[in-house]
């Protein structure tokens, strides 16, 4: 259960950090590569815990109704 409350946190943050990088250094990114390579990644990687963390939440629901 303390999955669902902690790992959107983690995401949330390393999607604010992206958005950082990207409005702060927007024309190197655009230009350069491998940092538009780690944002992409990194918002990947938001996107899978969020969606991991989704189905999680309905799982438990379904099992585990109240």
């Amino acid at each position: 259960m303390e999955i669902k409350e902690h790992v959107p946190w983690i995401a949330s943050m390393l999607a604010t950090a992206v958005a950082f990088v990207g409005v702060r250094y927007r024309s190197r990114l655009l230009n350069d590569a491998p940092l538009r390579h780690i944002a992409m990644t990194l918002l990947g990687i938001c996107f899978a815990l969020t969606s991991i963390v989704g189905l999680l939440g309905i799982f438990i629901n379904k099992v585990a109704p109240l």
